[in-house]
């Protein structure tokens, strides 16, 4: 099995300061108020998935089951990202720049690192398996 790269988790600063150029409080003034850039962040605790969705995306919905389904002992965060796809779309993609070039939802990390979508969440998901039998 190939192993996967970690990604670098950006902070919020980070990723609204690049978004602002040198004022990481402009980026958040241009989003609309219930956007909250902390929101985007993976989440890096200990046996966590942080998985970020959108409405009708069926391998969105595979992937939180598959999560479900076979890692009972890891916790899942779901990233409900319809709001940033229609209010804070530009940022939303910045994000995604900085942390993968996939371009298809959903995108899946585990303690921060980028995982990929449903194919690579289920060869993750085996080999973690495979480890704790």
């Amino acid at each position: 099995m190939t192993s996967l790269p970690p990604a670098s988790v950006a902070s919020v600063a980070s990723v609204a300061s690049e978004l602002a150029g040198d004022s990481a409080d402009s980026a958040s003034d241009l989003l609309p108020d219930e956007l909250d850039l902390a929101d985007l962040v993976p989440s890096t605790a200990p046996h966590t998935f942080t998985v970020y969705s959108k409405s009708g995306c069926a391998p969105c919905n595979q992937v939180k089951k598959m999560i479900a389904d076979r890692a009972a002992e890891f916790h899942c965060r779901v990233v409900n990202c319809d709001e940033w796809l229609l209010e804070g779309k530009e940022t939303f993609l910045a994000f995604l720049a900085r942390h993968t070039e996939r371009r298809q939802f959903p995108f899946v990390f585990f303690q921060g690192d980028f995982v990929g979508g449903l194919k690579e969440t289920d060869i993750f998901l085996s080999f973690a398996e495979g480890s704790m039998g």
